[in-house]
This record gives C-alpha cells, structure tokens and sequence, in this order.
C-alpha cells in the first residue's frame, strides 16, 4: 500500500514538474514576472515570509534567467529535510538543465552531515539528469530495507535531447557520485540508496546504449 502511495505521489510531482515552461514569456521579457521571480527569490532565501514558501517554489520553475542559481544556493544552504519541502523542491530544481544546479545537487549527495532524506531526495534527482524524463519511487528508495530493492521507476516525458544538448551525458559523472557514496557512507540507509540509484542507472543505461545502438 505504501508503495502505492509512493508511485501516486511521485507521479503527482512528475506531472507537475512536466508542466511546460517553453512558449512562456521569459523573465527578462516580462515585468510582472521578474517581479515575482524576485519576490520568489527572496522567500526562498530567507525564508521569510514563511506562509508564501509553497507559493515561489511555484513561482521560481518560471524563473528562467534567475531560478537556476537561487535553487542552486537552496540546495547549498536551506534544502529541507522533510518529505513534503523536498518534493517540492525537486519538483522546482528538474526544470532546470544548469550546471549550477547538478553541481549543487551532487554536493549535497556527497555531504556526509546533510540530512539523510535530503541526500536520498538528491540522489533520485541526480537520476533524473543522467537519464532525463524517468522517475524513481522516492518512497521505495527512502525505506530500502535491508537490501537494495529492485526500486520501480516510470517515465512521464523525454528530456534527454535537450538535456544532453546543453548538460551533455551525466551518467558517467553521476555514476561516479553514487558509487563513491555507496562505498564509504557511515549511514547504512542513505549507502543502500546509493547503491540502489547506481544500480538502476547501469540497469537503464544499459537498455539505452542497447537502444542507442540499434
């Protein structure tokens, strides 16, 4: 049943995070949205106010000059450590094809003293650059049990094109984040997390080069 929920529940964010944010009025183009996206900037950093957070975690994913490097310094600095911020924080930073960004992500994988569900929800998202458009059951990934599971995934769009375009192919690197944090985690959960997202990255790039192959 929980695993249910999960996919219920990831494939809520997935949707939202495909919403398309290409044929809209950039940021430079539009006062009003320059206005919000400042204002977005502001909530997100400081925290304050506090009652408008879900508000520019909204706001932000139409931020596309400014988003990028304001979702970067939330990861760095203030990136939540419960279920309910960090999905939508995942949902506002997978918009974005920016090096600020996954090297943002990849730092706070790498962080031994970030919180653990912080790390987790990084890891699944360093997944979703490397191999664009698919989704991990978050759920699954944060209560592995003793043994990394065969965790579920599900594809909602293709990105890969205009991601490797601009990012080129992440695999590699992010395979390398995780095994490094698979092999020497001290926190046997957020190891096991790790060993599971590399697992089901060589799983699918596997399939891919196959693909790619013909």
């Amino acid at each position: 049943m929980r695993a249910d929920k999960g996919v219920a529940a990831l494939a809520a964010v997935a949707l939202l995070a495909g919403a398309p944010l290409a044929g809209q009025s950039g940021e430079r183009q539009d006062p009003h949205l320059r206005n919000d996206c400042r204002m977005a900037a502001q909530v997100l950093r400081t925290g304050h106010p506090a009652p408008r957070h879900e508000w520019a975690m909204d706001a932000i994913r139409r931020c596309d000059a400014s988003g990028p490097a304001v979702l970067a310094s939330v990861w760095r600095e203030a990136a939540p450590s419960d279920t309910t911020g960090l999905d939508l924080l995942f949902n506002a930073t997978r918009d974005f094809n920016d090096r600020r960004v996954v090297d943002a992500v990849a730092a706070v994988a790498r962080r031994t003293g970030a919180p653990e569900t912080t790390r987790i929800y990084a890891f699944a998202l360093l997944f979703n650059y490397a191999v664009p458009g698919r989704y991990l059951n978050i759920e699954q990934l944060l209560q592995p049990g003793e043994f990394p599971p065969r965790i579920r995934y599900f594809t909602h769009d293709d990105r890969g094109d205009s991601t490797r375009a601009i990012l080129g192919d992440l695999r590699p690197e992010v395979s390398e984040v995780l095994r490094s944090v698979a092999a020497a985690e001290p926190s046997s959960r957020v190891g096991i997390a790790a060993a599971t997202v590399l697992r089901r990255l060589e799983d699918v790039s596997r399939w891919q080069n196959a693909k790619d192959a013909g």
